[in-house]
């Protein structure tokens, strides 16, 4: 499968890596993330070039990391800079590639491309995360034996709550709805505006009255290559959105391998924020979604595709499509212009 290079992935949250050194597949390149003396963070290749033991299975020493099975040492540039076996010469062969790394909003951020294009004002901008107290925000990572496509294209189409999460996240008012998806530069929003339905059993039990009529937002938008944020509220029909309930939350889904996807998730609330109650609440409903619903379908469906191309197999289109196929579409360009 391809990536797209020059673009920044979501490697880990921030509480991942601390101390020890951290080991993760990111678009099929072995990646080991850790902090210096100082604590930068550096993100080099994870496989060394000796005999490629994984180097995250080693210590940091200093400013390096050393190679856990005959301690060859590298820099935060991927090169060797230290050999304790007899004369202590350093191949020129001895190095891993070193990418750029970046900490912000609370996650640890890899650009797997050109170094000297590795902007971070490109990085989703997702200070929510920052401006909240830590008991109002809620981080998981979860893992999915799927394309990170498929997992995208699940948040892009919401009318899906409607049949894998019925009674939790659906009740049939988003199937009748279609978003409303348009561009901004290279983003790409889809939002869906239900008026005077019955909100959805998770929001509506948070409403002065869950039985009656409300007013609902959904509004997702795509930062490449699967970066996603969702904020979802509901108010009393006629009543301002300032007077009801309203989320953000982030589900990001960075490509393990052409099967497989690490499924970072956060909610960021404005609601009931002293309340630490609410975060473990909310992060097991996550977990319950997800592992319990989401999960089973997303691999069931990659395991019917094989590792044949979603277009390739000629799907039969709906209409709440639209934003999921732009941003197919969307990434196919961007790494067609990459690779001119």
């Amino acid at each position: 499968m391809s990536y797209l290079k020059n673009a920044w992935y979501l490697a880990a949250w921030d509480y991942e890596v601390r101390d020890k050194p951290l080991g993760r597949v990111i678009a099929e390149q072995p990646v080991v993330i850790f902090r210096q003396s100082n604590g930068e963070l550096c993100a080099i290749g994870d496989r060394c070039p000796h005999r490629f033991a994984p180097l995250h299975m080693g210590k940091v020493v200093g400013d390096v990391i050393e190679c856990p099975y005959h301690g060859l040492r590298f820099g935060a540039d991927g090169k060797c800079v230290h050999n304790p076996h007899g004369n202590g010469r350093i191949a020129r062969a001895a190095r891993v590639p070193g990418y750029g790394v970046a900490e912000r909003h609370r996650g640890v951020w890899i650009w797997l491309g050109d170094k000297d294009k590795a902007d971070t004002s490109l990085i989703p901008d997702y200070s929510i995360m920052d401006d909240i107290q830590d008991t109002g925000v809620v981080q998981d990572y979860m893992r999915a034996e799927a394309n990170y496509q498929l997992l995208t294209d699940n948040i892009l189409d919401l009318t899906h709550a409607d049949y894998v999460h019925a009674g939790s996240l659906g009740n049939g008012s988003m199937t009748k709805t279609l978003p409303k998806v348009w561009e901004e530069g290279e983003a790409v929003f889809a939002h869906w505006w239900i008026v005077g339905e019955k909100a959805i059993p998770a929001l509506a039990r948070q409403l002065p009255d869950p039985e009656a009529p409300a007013d609902q937002w959904l509004e997702v938008k795509w930062n490449a290559p699967g970066n996603m944020s969702l904020r979802v509220g509901a108010t009393p029909t006629g009543r301002p959105r300032e007077e009801g309930i309203d989320s953000t939350s982030f589900h990001i889904m960075t490509p393990e391998t052409a099967t497989t996807t690490h499924y970072f998730f956060a909610n960021a609330r404005r609601f009931q924020v002293d309340d630490p109650a609410i975060d473990q609440v909310l992060k097991e409903i996550i977990a319950n979604q997800f592992l319990g619903e989401d999960k089973p379908i997303l691999e069931a469906q990659q395991k019917m595709m094989g590792t044949s191309d979603l277009f390739s197999l000629k799907p039969v289109s709906l209409p709440q499509d639209v934003a999921a196929v732009r941003v197919r579409r969307k990434i196919e360009a961007m790494y067609a212009e990459e690779n001119q």
